[in-house]
């Protein structure tokens, strides 16, 4: 009878952890347990971003440009694969505008043999960039921390272009004209990149080894650019 009284209880404690851990597995499927791999700090991630800079001296004769009026814009996508905590490597496809406001006293009658009161080298690019990046922020969460990217870049010149606008005598515009297409411009170029960053606030640097200007004869425009993005 003593027997009976011991082995009950043992035989239901037995019956209800069973059900138990049926139920647990009916609540709990494997989906929960995957591991997470997007993310800032995670192995894979992306973004989209967007930047503004200026055309410095660097590659040119500082009498052709007008360095104050000479600007870039970009807009792309940035991919990131994390290899390590601090070593990781991406790549970014973006648009790419750099406009080169000429100097009269420098480039000007290389195109058209003609004085005008303004002119510009229009360059109209899509780049694709690889780069590798050092993390400098090891206990930084899930967030991208402080890093440098240091890369290089194949652009193509898919729309070139030439533009001039001259003024009256009373200061009016007085003729606009703009030649796409130029065939004065080299279609492809590549060149280097560097950036510094905190999380999505980046200051950059792009410094193009190959010449735009197609004959030695044309001035060569500056080569090195550098402003600031901003990721989303």
């Amino acid at each position: 009878m003593k027997k009976i009284f011991i082995i009950l209880p043992l035989f239901i404690w037995g019956l209800t952890g069973f059900a138990q851990t049926i139920v647990m597995q009916n609540l709990n499927p494997m989906k929960p347990y995957q591991e997470k791999t997007q993310g800032e700090n995670l192995k894979h991630y992306s973004h989209m971003f967007m930047g503004v800079g200026v055309v410095t001296p660097a590659g040119a004769s500082t009498d052709d440009i007008y360095f104050g009026k000479s600007l870039t814009f970009d807009i792309g996508f940035r991919y990131r694969y994390r290899v390590s905590n601090f070593f990781h490597i991406g790549n970014d496809i973006t648009y790419y505008r750099q406009v080169n406001s000429l100097n009269r006293n420098g480039m000007h009658k290389v195109y058209d043999g003609a004085n005008h009161d303004r002119e510009s080298i229009i360059q109209n690019e899509f780049k694709i960039s690889p780069f590798i990046r050092f993390n400098l922020t090891p206990k930084r969460g899930n967030y991208l921390g402080t890093y440098i990217d240091l890369g290089g870049y194949v652009g193509w010149n898919f729309i070139p272009v030439f533009k001039v606008v001259d003024k009256g005598n009373s200061g009016n515009v007085k003729m606009k004209y703009t030649r796409s297409y130029d065939p004065n411009q080299n279609r492809y170029d590549y060149g280097i990149t560097a950036r510094v960053a905190r999380n999505k606030y980046i200051l950059f640097a792009t410094y193009r080894l190959s010449d735009i200007m197609k004959k030695s004869e044309h001035p060569e425009i500056p080569r090195l650019s550098a402003g600031i993005q901003l990721g989303f």
